[in-house]
């Protein structure tokens, strides 16, 4: 008996009991054996399969065990990793949202990879997480970019105030007071003259100079 189970088994091949097969023909006092494949009898190196095949005859069938990754596909997250620098790169050029999005889906792929699920559920991952973040993340995104008032600062924060003259604007000198300070000016018509105690709106800063415009004269 012992030399026919042997036989079963091919040179390179070692035998090991099948738990799930070892049970079920407990009840008639047979032995279920499973075949464990070794490419060149390099099972650390190489990938390997488990079969159990029973020898019960009311259990004749193959159950396959595990199937792990081939030697190629032993570290799908960094190519998931890979992906995902290569998408944030793409996003830093173009600032869509678009890839900067795709980037952290494929971080969601390489996170699923690295529990080791299998390449049909790092999909799935993947496709959640990009319309997740195109279908719903994106919209909420730029429509809050678009609602968000600009934010001025430095001498870009002054156009638009308004100033008192405090010695006569002409198209090539004066002084106003802004913002509780003293700042050089110039009319932005060269054909006014804006005499002392006028209101006026800064229209652009050039420098340390504002150019003013009467308020009065506004439309």
């Amino acid at each position: 008996m012992e030399e026919r189970r042997r036989a079963r088994a091919t040179a390179g091949h070692r035998l090991v009991r099948g738990d799930a097969d070892a049970r079920a023909c407990a009840a008639l006092d047979q032995a279920a054996w499973a075949v464990t494949f070794s490419d060149q009898g390099t099972p650390l190196h190489r990938a390997e399969t488990t079969v159990a095949v029973s020898v019960c005859p009311a259990f004749r069938k193959v159950a396959w065990w595990r199937k792990p990754l081939e030697e190629g596909d032993s570290m799908p997250w960094l190519f998931w990793l890979i992906a995902a620098a290569a998408l944030g790169a793409a996003e830093f050029f173009t600032l869509t949202l678009v890839f900067g999005l795709l980037a952290g889906a494929a971080v969601v792929a390489a996170v699923v990879a690295g529990v080791g699920i299998g390449l049909l559920g790092q999909l799935v991952a993947l496709a959640a997480a990009s319309a997740a973040g195109l279908l719903i993340m994106r919209p909420v995104v730029l429509r809050h970019m678009a609602q968000q008032p600009l934010v001025r600062d430095g001498t870009d924060a002054l156009i638009g105030r308004r100033a008192e003259v405090m010695q006569e604007v002409t198209a090539t000198r004066g002084l106003i007071r802004l913002s509780g300070e003293e700042w050089s000016a110039r009319a932005l018509d060269e054909s006014l003259v804006i005499p002392v105690g006028a209101l006026v709106d800064v229209m652009e800063i050039e420098g340390a100079t504002a150019i003013v415009y009467p308020r009065e004269l506004l439309p």
